[in-house]
């Protein structure tokens, strides 16, 4: 299986750090003023984050990807579609956005240095 960000192809092996930190449904209680326990309860159909992480093992991007997807980050936001191995998502990047960490430093990195990359995504539709 792959990953596809806007029809452009990301390392098929990042890890979804947050995968089941969200949950689809909301729920709100509070007590009414004659005691009663208020129980509103809704769907949420987008704002699911995505965080797409590679490691030192795993998920790496060489620097040419990564100041690719460094700009691609901080253009003006727009809808892109996220295939996650076969599953479908709109999303757009967060406040975060994008990070890389050089896997190993060099002062001058050639283009085919190796970055551990971080995507910070959120769903915009269901």
């Amino acid at each position: 299986m792959s990953i596809t960000l806007h029809n452009l192809d990301l390392p098929a092996d990042l890890f979804w750090t947050n995968e089941f930190d969200w949950n689809a449904q909301r729920q709100n209680l509070r007590r009414s003023v004659t005691g009663a326990l208020l129980v509103q309860e809704s769907a949420v159909t987008a704002g699911r984050p995505i965080t797409l992480v590679g490691g030192d093992d795993f998920g790496w991007m060489s620097r040419d990807q990564v100041d690719a997807w460094y700009a691609q980050a901080n253009a003006a936001p727009v809808d892109m579609a996220l295939n996650f191995h076969g599953r479908n998502f709109t999303v757009r990047f967060t406040g975060d956005r994008f990070r890389a960490r050089a896997l190993q430093p060099f002062s001058e990195p050639a283009s085919s240095d190796r970055y551990v990359p971080s995507l910070f995504l959120i769903t915009v539709t269901p």
